[in-house]
């Protein structure tokens, strides 16, 4: 960064050296002098109009845009003057004072200080806008006595009209007002490399206010026998524009810009006492200039000050009451987020207890479905026995969803994601219902859209979520007479986009104030303890989050509640070819690993019952012994993850052996590199899951 400013203080000098150097060759030639220093002029404004508008091309944020906009209007209309003034001038009459061409040289003062105002304030507020205002009111009147009183002498002497005599004080009083408010500027607003860009273009208006000071001078002494070094400062300070405009599109100088629109500096308050302090030593320095007019200047201008102090005080104080209130407002949303941080903090440690004990509890409903299994193929027990261990596993079937709910809490259990035509399965569901509804409550379903699209989900997990959703609202009508309505839609929404939504409406109660915002949290409930684990609403929400979509509660304006599920519409997809089925050939070797004894006894005889042969083993390496032996080959592997080949590199090692038999793998929780098995069943399931999974991955090998 450093020597790209060198190479732009060495490019203004070289700028400044060949001017001099061509004005030099051509002193004697007053005609060509004036032509080489009028194309000097316009090319060098015309240039640094271009150059800025060429960084508000590239620049993304809109307030520095602004900014570069305007400060190319200033050098634009410099170049626009200079057209004017060469015109006059090179047809060989006395150019005019005051002429078009002065409000236009003028005219960049305006557009500096517009410029360094949106350049420093991202955000400009009222109160920002009016203290600025203040600032630039009170900058202005300390300038406008100053100028008085040292351009005093000329004023008494000349005899020109009051239009020659405001044009020519308008010079110095604009352009050293533009210089002063735009050191305030940078001094109170600006950070980072942004100072640096402001400060060229500072130095480049003070170099304008200097000339600018001189040249209105010399015109009120109608002399202006200093031009030639009048002339190089003007084009100085037009290469530094270009020269600011070229830092600015250097990498970093929008990110190092640090936007404080609203903050207040302490030394914001010196604004108005170096203001007075320097207006009062003036005024004792070139006091004996205080006779006639001048004294009604200083007033007029000790008035306006007063005034422009009093705006810049009331808004200050806007400001800092804005401050005050956005504190404040910061304060209640950190601690709104600190609450939230603990609350998923609470959510997290849950979700991990939830996931480490569905596992284990999974793994010992696989044992009992297993003893189950054995029990009944083995005792020869009567219709009475039968009966109980019809009850016993169904038990066992609920207590397994139960620990399906846990891990799809902590989303820790896998999904088969498949195309659900939704009007079937919201038809199934109410089927389901039906048969547990009460008399007083009726079932309804509103006709659905003929262009429904499907969605991507497990239908397991959404059948369950469904199932959820109307039992809560059979719950919620409990002595009352109405309906329970489903509703399925295709609309898009705010951060799904084009989705199938399902509503469940009831005519309840509705949902109390203080319960609604709590009732997607696991294990709230306003059941009694007996009634249910306050999961069912927490995997709902689970459901739709892990899917791209969105869960909803809310009371209908009518009465009741309703509870709305949004699913990502899924693409439309060509039917998948049908897998013709295998014809098992007897006797196909299948390789069980499964440590648990009663587990893997209960899947032997299973397989066996099918015509397979089982090899039962209780570990990875005799799993790795029995692929490598030759004299029996492996059809597939059944392998369960608490003891057996899970793993890349347990898979690796089997692949190793030879044996490149399908895997396929039995857990109860997300599996490490899944896409490397054939296929997964969950825990806990009935043997004839795992076969027809297995028959699946044969059929495709």
């Amino acid at each position: 960064m450093s020597a790209v400013r060198g190479r732009g203080a060495v490019a203004v000098a070289a700028v400044v050296a060949v001017y001099i150097a061509g004005a030099r060759a051509l002193a004697g030639h007053e005609v060509a002098g004036h032509v080489w220093a009028d194309a000097w002029w316009t090319a060098t404004s015309g240039l640094a109009a271009i150059a800025c508008f060429t960084t508000a091309r590239t620049i993304d944020a809109p307030h520095r845009r602004a900014a570069w906009r305007w400060f190319g209007l200033g050098a634009a209309a410099w170049f626009v003057g200079m057209l004017v003034w060469s015109f006059d001038e090179l047809r060989g009459t006395l150019v005019p004072f005051p002429s078009i061409a002065d409000a236009l040289f003028e005219a960049i003062a305006p557009c500096f200080v517009v410029g360094c105002f949106r350049y420093g304030a991202g955000r400009p507020s009222t109160a920002l806008t009016l203290k600025q205002i203040g600032d630039l009111g009170v900058i202005s009147c300390v300038v406008v006595l100053l100028a008085t009183l040292a351009l005093y002498g000329e004023l008494t002497t000349t005899s020109d009209d009051a239009r020659y005599v405001l044009t020519a004080i308008a010079y110095p009083v604009l352009h050293w007002a533009a210089v002063i408010f735009g050191l305030v500027c940078w001094w109170q607003h600006l950070h980072g490399k942004p100072r640096w860009v402001v400060g060229l273009l500072l130095l480049a208006m003070a170099l304008f206010a200097l000339t600018a000071t001189f040249y209105a001078s010399s015109l009120l002494a109608h002399g202006y026998d200093a031009g030639w070094v009048l002339d190089p400062v003007w084009i100085a300070a037009f290469a530094i524009m270009i020269w600011a405009a070229r830092e600015e599109r250097q990498p970093g100088a929008a990110g190092d810009h640090d936007d404080r629109f609203t903050e207040a500096p302490t030394t914001d308050a010196l604004v108005p006492t170096i203001a007075i302090l320097s207006a009062v030593i003036g005024a004792i320095a070139l006091r004996e200039r205080f006779v006639g007019a001048v004294i009604e200047i200083a007033a007029a201008t000790g008035i306006g000050l007063a005034l422009m102090v009093g705006l810049r005080l009331a808004a200050g104080q806007h400001l800092e009451h804005a401050l005050r209130v956005r504190i404040r407002a910061d304060e209640a949303q950190a601690r709104r987020l600190h609450a939230q941080l603990l609350h998923a903090q609470r959510l997290q440690a849950i979700g991990a207890m939830a996931s480490g004990v569905a596992h284990d509890y999974n793994n010992l409903m696989q044992v009992m479905s297993a003893g189950l299994a054995l029990a009944r193929r083995r005792l020869d027990v009567g219709k009475a026995a039968t009966a109980e261990l019809d009850q016993v596993e169904a038990a066992m079937w609920r207590a397994a969803d139960l620990g399906h709910r846990l891990l799809d809490l902590a989303r820790q259990r896998p999904t088969r994601d498949e195309p659900v035509d939704v009007e079937r399965m919201v038809t199934a569901v109410a089927s389901l219902l039906e048969r547990v509804m009460p008399p007083e409550v009726a079932l309804e379903i509103d006709p659905v859209p003929a262009d429904l699209p499907a969605i991507e989900i497990d239908p397991a997990a959404l059948e369950n979520a469904l199932l959820n959703l109307g039992l809560n609202a059979r719950d919620a009508m409990k002595g009352r007479t109405g309906a329970v309505r489903f509703a399925v839609t295709h609309e898009a929404q705010a951060g799904v986009g084009p989705a199938v939504v399902i509503r469940v409406d009831d005519d309840g109660p509705g949902i109390a104030p203080d319960v609604l915002p709590r009732v997607f949290e696991p294990f709230f409930t306003t059941k009694p303890a007996s009634e249910g684990t306050g999961l069912g609403l927490a995997t709902v929400e689970a459901l739709a989050a892990e899917h791209g979509g969105l869960a909803r509660a809310a009371n209908r304006p009518g009465g009741g509640a309703r509870f709305e599920l949004s699913f990502p519409a899924a693409p439309a997809r060509a039917a998948a070819p049908v897998v013709p089925r295998i014809s098992d050939a007897p006797r196909r070797t299948i390789l069980v690993v499964d440590a648990t004894e009663a587990s893997g006894l209960a899947m032997s005889g299973a397989l066996e019952r099918e015509g397979f042969r089982a090899i039962v083993v209780g570990s990875r390496e005799a799993a790795l012994a029995s692929a490598a032996d030759r004299s029996v080959p492996i059809t597939a592997v059944i392998s369960d993850a608490a003891s057996g080949l899970v793993g890349t590199e347990a898979l690796a090692a089997l692949r190793a052996t030879g044996c490149a038999a399908p895997v396929v793998l039995v857990t109860a929780a997300d599996a490490t590199a899944s896409g490397e098995y054939a296929a997964i069943v969950i825990k806990p399931h009935d043997p004839s899951g795992v076969i027809d999974a297995m028959r699946a991955v044969i059929a495709a090998a």
